[in-house]
């Protein structure tokens, strides 16, 4: 029988300094993203006040996006870790155009809830953020973009946080059920909530008639996304159940040969 080549020496790292690094990272985030809610709510009642309804969509995808991408950076990845990335985010874009295209399932959604799974918060929302812009080059560019981009990157996070330092799951196809469910509800609430909110933003910005803004209108915008969030929903959770745990298998063998990232779902 042939002997199995020795690999071990790509995996030499201490799992207790990359926690420490992660938890130093997380804790550097949230003081971040909470000073930064300090200033929004100040620029965000200047906005409402003048009418400037842009500049407060512009105020906050700056706030969303920019923590997130200093802190990615300020860690300094390895090549194997963007190279990763980089192959998640062309498996995404590729994904979520041919189904656009010819079959209505949101994978790309999917792929950015399993990246964010097995990769952690910061790999999920990176996979997000510059897939939504990539697909925006086909699909269009336009005001809606950084709100798609925040979008799809809050849910990596979302579900990087949840189960990159939770437990681990011994039954695949159990784990693979409760994320599809998990994904129906937060695609739902968060992907749902934001984009609807930012329609009617963008609607009343672009409106010539510069009217104020009222709970009523929003309401309405809200009750007509409720056939798309569904639909958008159920078939990323679809998406979850049929590829979800051949996607996560292959990303669990790239952690364990190249030694990136910490956590699997399951062993």
């Amino acid at each position: 029988m042939r002997k199995a080549r020795d690999v071990s020496y790509r995996r030499k790292f201490d799992l207790k300094q990359v926690e420490k690094a992660q938890n130093k990272r997380q804790w550097i985030l949230l003081g971040v993203v909470l000073s930064l809610l300090a200033c929004l709510a100040v620029a965000g009642t200047t906005a409402l006040v003048t009418k400037h309804y842009m500049l407060l969509s512009a105020v906050v995808l700056v706030g969303g996006l920019l923590p997130m991408f200093f802190v990615f950076e300020y860690r300094r990845p390895q090549a194997r870790e963007i190279v990763t990335l980089a192959i998640m985010t062309a498996l995404c874009v590729s994904v979520n155009e041919l189904c656009s295209h010819t079959i209505p399932l949101h994978a790309g959604t999917a792929f950015v809830i399993l990246t964010g799974t097995c990769l952690g918060p910061e790999a999920g929302f990176m996979v997000g953020a510059l897939s939504r812009l990539l697909c925006n080059f086909f699909d269009g560019q336009g005001p809606w973009t950084p709100w798609q981009m925040l979008t799809w990157g809050l849910l990596g996070i979302c579900f990087g946080v949840i189960y990159s330092r939770g437990k681990r799951f011994h039954n695949p196809m159990r784990f693979v059920l409760g994320l599809a469910v998990m994904a129906f509800i937060t695609v739902f609430v968060v992907y749902g909530g934001i984009m609807n909110f930012a329609a009617w933003l963008m609607d009343h910005a672009m409106s010539p008639q510069n009217s104020a803004l009222t709970k009523e209108e929003l309401l309405m915008v809200y009750a007509a996304g409720v056939p798309y969030d569904l639909t958008h929903a159920g078939t990323t959770a679809l998406c979850i159940l049929l590829f979800g745990h051949t996607v996560i298998e292959k990303l669990q063998r790239i952690q364990i040969k190249y030694g990136i990232y910490k956590r699997t779902p399951w062993r």
